[in-house]
């Protein structure tokens, strides 16, 4: 909307004035409005089984389907009703789980990456390996762990403590081929400190 707001030698001038004024809801909604709402395919199956009404849709490609339509009223109804909630709470925690289980898979690559690249070479002889060089051994596999530590950053406390967990379990394999003569240690490995504000 403009206004005429003067005009000098000639040259009118205007104000362009946006009118912020909300439009007004439409009668019905449609499957992307829903998702935006919070509904999910899932959810719109089960409690919308059947639109009210659909047009076409406004980037006409060959193949699009119609756009699917809900009345508003209808759909503001069942979002008042427990069924609904319930739904709700269920795909929040399906989201959570997906997500739990993409970042499980990282971790587990990530680890395999890790433990891969773990080749100890034990430089002392073997006629000369004691029991002391398992120890050593330990504090090497320490070493390499923490060099690996920043990639760890957005893995829990019991993940990181899987990566150690697997690197040691290599290094007791490796140890025992290289020299079958010495003994491993029983003393368990030293766990990892918890970090502040960890509860995984």
């Amino acid at each position: 909307m403009a206004y005429l707001v003067g005009c000098g030698m000639g040259v009118q001038r205007f104000l362009m004035v946006v009118d912020q004024t909300p439009a007004p809801p439409t009668k019905y909604s449609t499957t992307h409005a829903l998702k935006e709402r919070g509904w999910t395919a899932t959810i719109i199956a089960a409690l919308l089984p059947r639109p009210d009404a659909a047009r076409t849709a406004y980037a006409r490609l060959p193949g699009s389907a119609l756009v699917k339509l809900y009345l508003r009223t209808r759909v503001e109804e069942v979002e008042l009703s427990e069924e609904f909630l319930i739904y709700q709470e269920k795909a929040a925690k399906a989201k959570v789980r997906r997500g739990s289980a993409a970042r499980t898979a990282q971790h587990q690559v990530l680890l395999k990456r890790c433990v891969q690249h773990f080749r100890p070479t034990y430089t002392w002889p073997e006629r000369w390996c004691q029991r002391s060089d398992w120890q050593l051994s330990l504090v090497d596999v320490r070493a390499f762990y923490e060099r690996w530590e920043p990639k760890f950053t957005d893995m829990g406390h019991t993940a990181r403590q899987r990566v150690l967990d697997a690197l040691h379990e290599k290094n007791r394999r490796l140890f025992s081929k290289r020299f079958p003569g010495v003994v491993p240690g029983p003393q368990r490995p030293p766990k990892l400190k918890k970090q502040p504000g960890t509860t995984y």
